[in-house]
């Protein structure tokens, strides 16, 4: 998935999103900036029918999001706010 395609999973279960600019990330880890603007620029492609012959068990980001990445997003989203 595209960040954009992340995002837009993300917000379609309530938990807000909020889109940091990256040379706010920039200025406090150049290392993910970097990786930021290249899955931004380039991207990545993942042969998935390998990889589930691999792990079986593995969830598409939807399926994961609705499992078990809502909740932590939700977690983690509550220690910011404390």
């Amino acid at each position: 998935m595209t960040p954009p395609q992340i995002a837009a999973a993300i917000s379609r279960r309530t938990i807000p999103y909020v889109q940091i600019p990256l040379e706010t990330i920039r200025q406090h880890n150049e290392i993910l900036a970097r990786l930021y603007q290249w899955l931004n620029d380039e991207g990545y492609e993942v042969d998935i029918a390998a990889a589930r012959k691999l792990l079986p068990q593995l969830m598409d980001f939807n399926t994961w999001l609705e499992k078990q990445g809502k909740a932590k997003f939700e977690a983690l989203l509550r220690t910011q706010h404390t």
